[in-house]
């Protein structure tokens, strides 16, 4: 077995406030059935560019880009409240330099990237910041207004000013300095960035707090020498209502609902915008990288021939989270879900197609208890060309594909399960299990421990019945060895004497679905197998539900990474906010 050790680390959350099989055993099943319910200096902020003001069916916006020069780049990120029209809807949000989508932010492997984060937003009622003070946590929304930042998908240090997201940057002019020192040999690919403060990134990311982060490299010469254009496609849900005051806002209630009311459905934007139309030319290929930078609902993209009613046109997926394949795998849908990334190979001929999000039945959506309604993403206008471009091979991937660990057979394995249930002392929460006596809700003080350089096998069994589960990891992605069904967990379902009664619907399993990544969605009573390696990095960070709204209310678990074994936990200090600016 891996030895699990607790420390009491609340120091390490006293953050920047100058900154104003089942499991293993038998037994664990049981007691798990039994407990679970249903239910540095930066340069000036970017300009404010429009996104969201535009009426449906304009032209897709090309989002306001940065790059990295001479192996550095600096950005100023301002959290601040901006009117934005969602649906010929004026909505108030918390936004990203005052634009629905933050910039594109363009690095290579070796460079070093400044963000600092200015946090505008205004303090909300009476709550304190920093808010993580204490043990065990809120797991509840808390401090909506007080943030930091992910870079989802990096593999970078999680300490100090680097990927830190136990840092909180205040409310009403608080700031932080990150520095990130990516490595020479970082995979090059589509990640993104969004706040991850505990008790807020659910609603902040609503908003639209987020944007594209590309790692590039050769991969991006091999694709301008064929001719192959680049659109980077930002998919967000932004759930809003009419409050009492009369303004259209988005809040905790419309991410999550509440008094008994559902949360609304989201309007799920491409780049800001709802139902853009996008140009291309017959015969040539496109790279689309597809972000999901949404909160609530898959999103399985189709490209659908004469306006929607022919059908779905093939394209052809060469990465995925960032990680390129070194396949070219022909598909007609890929299922995106919140986290993941997509890059994907378009060709088409000439005429009016339409980009859907079609209906998604309650077997394959995240809430079980509903289907997930079809919407048209884009317009997609293919005009006439004499091009007729091949799409690139696998063999011309090979060269792209990152160096990433191989494995033997001989893995410890850790078995960890994911649900809901009403605990000890932690009534209906979202929760991690690492053994039978170790179920709760996010809780700083219990990390989970792993050890710098070693290799383990994880076998993540989601517990709930109606509920899928995005389950992300920091720092080192996974490779996918097997996705099945926990029996013992249908069956259990399956039986009406249980108050828990919900029949699994089993999802067919996608062999396609084994690759590298860093996000994977687990249907109810599915077990994912997948091996990892820590490497690079020691320090603290975190694994979680990509639906935000289940991490705020304590479906996360914190994973540390020990310098050696025996080395005794230690996050270190929490690191200094810069100065406000004037």
């Amino acid at each position: 077995m891996i030895n699990e050790h607790k420390s009491d680390r609340r120091g390490f959350f006293r953050a920047a406030a100058g900154a104003a099989a089942s499991l293993a055993s038998g037994t664990f099943l049981a007691e798990t059935l039994r407990s679970q319910t249903q239910p540095a200096p930066a340069k000036a902020a970017a300009p404010s560019v429009r996104l969201a003001n535009v009426r449906p069916y304009e032209e897709l916006n090309r989002l306001y880009s940065l790059e990295s020069r001479e192996g550095k780049l600096d950005v100023t990120l301002q959290c601040l409240y901006s009117y934005h029209t969602i649906n010929a809807q004026r909505v108030w949000l918390r936004t990203y330099n005052s634009a629905l989508v933050g910039p594109v932010i363009s690095v290579r492997p070796g460079d070093t990237l400044n963000i600092r984060l200015v946090n505008n937003l205004p303090k909300s009622g009476t709550t304190a910041c920093p808010d993580m003070d204490h043990k065990g946590m809120n797991n509840a929304p808390v401090g909506v207004d007080t943030t930091n930042l992910h870079m989802h998908g990096f593999h970078v240090s999680p300490s100090g000013h680097s990927d830190n997201v136990f840092v909180q940057v205040c409310p009403d002019g608080g700031c932080f300095d990150y520095k990130y020192e990516i490595p020479a040999n970082h995979p090059t690919g589509t990640m993104w960035y969004h706040p991850h403060k505990h008790g807020s990134a659910a609603v902040q990311v609503a908003n639209g707090m987020s944007g594209a982060l590309i790692v590039r490299g050769p991969i991006d010469d091999f694709y301008a020498s064929k001719g192959i254009e680049e659109k980077i496609l930002v998919f967000q849900q932004i759930p809003f209502s009419k409050k009492a005051n009369g303004q259209y806002t988005s809040e905790w209630c419309d991410v999550n609902g509440c008094d008994g009311n559902p949360a609304p459905e989201p309007f799920t934007l491409i780049n800001g915008q709802l139902a853009p139309t996008i140009r291309l030319e017959a015969g040539k290929v496109y790279l689309w990288r597809m972000i999901h930078g949404g909160i609530s609902e898959t999103i399985p993209v189709s490209i659908v021939s004469q306006n929607g009613l022919g059908a779905n046109q093939p394209y052809y997926r060469v990465a995925v989270d960032g990680l390129t394949t070194g396949t070219v795998d022909k598909m007609t849908a890929v299922d995106l879900a919140p986290g993941n990334r997509n890059d994907i190979l378009v060709k088409l001929t000439a005429g009016t197609y339409q980009l859907r999000k079609p209906a998604v039945p309650r077997s394959k959506a995240l809430n079980q208890t509903q289907t997930e309604t079809a919407q048209v993403l884009a317009t997609v206008i293919v005009a006439p060309s004499p091009a007729d471009a091949p799409i690139p091979s696998a063999e011309d991937f090979q060269p792209f594909v990152p160096h990433l660990p191989s494995f033997d057979g001989n893995l410890p394995v850790r078995p960890l399960q994911m649900g809901y249930a009403d605990l000890p002392n932690y009534k209906g929460h979202w929760h991690f299990c690492t053994s039978a006596t170790d179920c709760e809700p996010y809780n700083p003080d219990n990390p989970l421990l792993v050890v710098l350089g070693t290799s383990e096998q994880w076998q993540v069994l989601n517990t709930d019945s109606y509920l899928a589960h995005p389950f992300h990891i920091h720092v080192n992605p996974f490779k996918v060895e097997k996705i099945e069904y926990d029996e013992a967990w249908v069956k259990y379902y399956d039986d009406p004497r249980n108050k828990q009664y919900n029949p699994i619907t089993k999802v067919p399993i996608n062999p396609l679905e084994y690759v590298w990544r860093d996000t994977i969605l687990i249907y109810p009573c599915q077990k994912v197998t997948f091996n990892t390696k820590f490497e690079d990095f020691a320090g603290c960070f975190v694994m979680h539900c990509h639906i935000l709204k289940h991490e705020d209310q304590g479906m996360m678990k914190q994973v540390e990474i020990l310098p050696s074994q025996g080395a005794k936990p230690d996050c270190g200090p929490m690191p200094e906010g810069c100065a406000p600016l004037k």
